[in-house]
């Protein structure tokens, strides 16, 4: 599905969500090429997906963005909070979000996600990108 297609899908839940969390990533990227930037994972009490979606808030100046699902793992992170769960190292679905800068574009590029659990809790995380 389209990053833009999840916008719209996402739209409608804007309003009744709770407030954010922020993080701030810097990220070093080749020009042109496609570059993962992070892996976003949502479960629940029995381990299992539970859903959760990305929304796009401010998009990048000097690329595009893509995402996909794709297999993974629950790791400690910032959702799980305490040094882990029960849950730490089962398989996941997981939604990745890649960058790709414009051909031949060379210097500073942003964006600014939002990732929403499927419990509700959100997360809004902004990429600071230099493309060498």
């Amino acid at each position: 599905m389209k990053f833009e297609a999840w916008i719209a899908m996402l739209g409608l839940l804007w309003a009744t969500i709770g407030p954010a969390h922020a993080m701030q990533f810097d990220r070093t990227v080749p020009s042109g090429t496609t570059v993962r930037m992070h892996h976003y994972r949502s479960w629940g009490k029995n381990c299992e997906g539970n859903g959760g979606m990305v929304k796009l808030l401010t998009k990048p100046q000097h690329g595009k963005l893509t995402t996909r699902t794709v297999d993974s793992r629950i790791e400690i992170n910032r959702f799980a909070r305490g040094g882990g769960t029960p849950c730490t190292g089962r398989p996941i679905k997981a939604f990745e979000v890649n960058y790709r800068s414009n051909p031949g574009y060379h210097g500073p590029d942003s964006f600014t996600i939002e990732m929403i659990t499927g419990r509700g809790s959100r997360d809004v995380d902004t990429y600071s990108i230099t493309v060498q």
